[in-house]
C-alpha cells in the first residue's frame, strides 16, 4: 500500500494553516503536486481570505467547506429532489 500524500495530485486536509509570516510565507511552501485543503471559515485562517494559492513544484492551497456545511447542502438537495419528484407525480 502506498501513502497517497506522496503522490502527485494527492491531497491533505487541514483545519488551520498557521504561518508565522502570513501570506508571504506561502511562497516558501513546496507542494510538489500535493493539494492542501483548509477550512476557510476558521478564524485562524481568516488571513487567507478564502482564496486558493499556488505552491512550489505544483499543487495548491485550497479552501474547502467544513463538513457541517457540506452536510447541510446535501440535506437541502435531497429535500429539493423530493419536492421535484412529488411535483412530477401529481401531473
Amino acid at each position: 500500500m502506498q501513502d497517497g500524500n506522496g503522490t502527485p495530485g494527492g491531497a491533505q486536509y487541514v483545519r488551520e494553516v498557521l504561518l508565522a509570516d502570513g501570506l508571504d510565507q506561502i511562497a516558501d511552501i513546496a507542494g510538489n503536486g500535493l493539494n492542501l485543503y483548509y477550512g476557510p471559515t476558521r478564524p485562524e485562517n481568516a488571513y487567507l481570505r478564502g482564496q486558493s494559492y499556488s505552491l512550489i513544484g505544483g499543487g495548491m492551497l485550497i479552501p474547502v467547506p467544513e463538513l457541517g456545511t457540506l452536510a447541510l447542502l446535501a440535506a437541502a438537495l435531497l429535500c429539493l429532489a423530493g419536492f421535484v419528484k412529488r411535483g412530477v407525480r401529481k401531473k
